[in-house]
């Protein structure tokens, strides 16, 4: 498959709609943004206005490319929009094409307004939730440390009284679980910054896999792996994405039935990014919980957290990753991550014609 020339490809990541519009307001070019939002065929040769407001915007539109025709400046507004992921506030925006000093079309562009401000309210109320984490963190770290030292004590001091062993076993597997739940707050509030560099995701996982063996043969699971043919090329923090990938595995072993399977399936899609999917039997998350699996301090696991995957969550999406959770009676759980992939360069070889060449390194 040949690559999409420069400009398309540039296009296509823009994180807002882009409209080619010929001069009688037909649609003849949808980024890949926009085809997300509907069905780009259907779009293409359809009025912009039905498109980006309805009639109501018909004749704003029209006035407005007659304008243009005649040397007017560009024009936008804000208005309410409906389409079939949500109902909001867009801006649309609409500039001539010029072949020379003739307008030959127009680019119509929409932007969500409303995505833009939850996306601002989620990253406050995150940092809110990180700087509170961090608190009780370091709060609770030097109690913890003395009621450890306190019961190391007794049992020292107390050998051979099996109902004081008892209960300062009790005590130290409390604080270790507490300690547990504070590295997590810890890890959660006080981040450390991504180093990436291009890399193989399975590779990752060849290593999480290994570290993490022991547990697999303890439960007698067998895991049914099939990797990425050719490889991904993604910009990764080889670390930071182990320890979404051990999380991802150590929740699937436990809820997994002993001596059953468990499926791992990468892969590369069509525009680059790779993906997996790791599935396990186990009883299905509730459908009340799933929407909220990813929020902090959330746990269907006795002595969970509720930190792994929201830590996860936070790992991915600085990654300009995706990852979802999939859970159904009988079916059931599947955790699918998505991470994007790196564009290769095109480089003139001694022939003069373009060859691709690996990824550039990312700082």
């Amino acid at each position: 498959m040949r690559p999409l020339p420069l400009e398309r490809r540039v296009l296509d990541a823009l994180p807002v709609t882009v409209y080619a519009v010929d001069l009688e307001g037909r649609i003849t070019f949808v980024n890949r943004t926009g085809a997300q939002r509907g069905d780009e065929h259907t779009a293409l040769g359809g009025a912009i206005w039905d498109a980006v407001g309805g009639p109501g915007m018909r004749l704003q539109l029209e006035q407005a490319m007659a304008a243009l025709r005649q040397g007017g400046a560009a024009a936008s507004w804000e208005l309410p929009l409906s389409s079939s992921a949500a109902d909001g506030a867009h801006l649309v925006q609409i500039a001539p094409l010029r072949e020379g000093q003739t307008v030959t079309g127009y680019a119509v562009t929409t932007v969500d307004l409303a995505a833009s401000h939850r996306a601002r309210e989620e990253k406050q109320r995150l940092a809110a939730v990180a700087d509170v984490s961090t608190g009780v963190a370091h709060e609770l770290r030097n109690p913890l440390f003395g009621i450890s030292s306190a019961a190391q004590l007794l049992r020292f001091r107390v050998k051979d009284d099996p109902v004081v062993e008892k209960n300062v076993g009790r005590i130290l597997r409390e604080v270790d679980r507490l300690n547990a739940l504070v590295t997590g707050l810890l890890e959660y509030g006080r981040p450390d910054p991504l180093h990436r560099a291009p890399g193989d995701p399975d590779a990752v996982w060849d290593e999480v896999i290994e570290s993490q063996r022991g547990r697999l043969e303890s439960r007698a699971l067998l895991l049914h792996r099939t990797r990425a043919e050719p490889p991904a090329h993604c910009a990764i923090d080889a670390g930071q994405l182990a320890q979404v990938l051990v999380n991802l595995l150590v929740n699937a072993a436990d809820a997994a039935p002993p001596g059953t399977d468990l499926t791992l399936q990468s892969s590369v899609l069509p525009n680059g990014a790779w993906r997996c999917r790791l599935h396990n039997g186990g009883a299905e998350i509730p459908a009340d919980v799933l929407p909220r699996v990813f929020d902090l301090f959330l746990t269907t696991k006795a002595g969970g957290t509720g930190i792994g995957l929201a830590l996860c969550r936070r790992i991915v999406e600085q990654h300009d990753g995706t990852i979802a959770l999939e859970s159904a009676p009988e079916h059931g759980t599947t955790a699918t991550l998505v991470l994007p992939g790196l564009p290769h360069r095109r480089a003139p070889d001694a022939s003069g014609k373009a060859h691709a060449t690996a990824p550039d390194a990312m700082l």
